[in-house]
């Protein structure tokens, strides 16, 4: 197989080999390996692309079937979706969280850390969305408008709250 040479699955030439570096190297092998059956006759294409998804995605949820690239990517949906478990505990307030890297950018609240500043008039924010927002709040860009009478809103939340409170829609909740 040539760099940059693509890889015929269906009539189509959809998997570029310049694109390896996406795969790890045990699932490139079985790749290669699915490639060769399917162009062989020995297997066919729909097997072929399952083989070729549970090597790009070899850690599957045993509860719901769903497959993820990487271990703590299951894991992650794991407490997310079934078990509920939040075992990282910020020390400070002993709130818990699904993720380490969550527990990390909780930690900055405590910190006083805010990393994103509007440079229209200085004020700091924590996310990066937040700071989004409030810019857009200095341009007078509205991303929402509401389906019942058309007044716009930053915000999908300040979308729904509107909805809720002044037409009675209980669905936007």
């Amino acid at each position: 197989m040539v760099l940059g040479q693509d890889l015929h699955i269906g009539d189509e030439h959809s998997l570029r080999t310049s694109d390896i570096s996406r795969f790890s190297d045990n699932s490139l092998i079985t790749l290669i390996e699915q490639f060769n059956l399917h162009q062989s006759g020995q297997v066919e294409e729909q097997i072929v692309m399952e083989r070729i998804v549970r090597a790009r995605l070899p850690f599957k949820c045993q509860t719901c079937g769903k497959c993820y690239s990487q271990k703590n990517g299951l894991d992650y949906h794991i407490r997310s979706a079934h078990t509920g478990e939040k075992p990282f505990q910020c020390e400070v307030c002993g709130k818990r969280w699904l993720s380490k890297s969550i527990l990390n950018d909780h930690r900055k609240i405590h910190l006083g850390v805010k990393p994103h500043s509007c440079p229209f008039c200085s004020k700091c924010f924590l996310h990066f969305g937040h700071l989004k927002n409030h810019i857009s709040r200095h341009i007078g860009e509205k991303y929402f408008s509401c389906d019942h009478c058309s007044k716009e809103f930053v915000t999908m939340k300040e979308k729904k709250d509107h909805c809720a409170r002044i037409h009675g829609d209980v669905q936007e909740l």
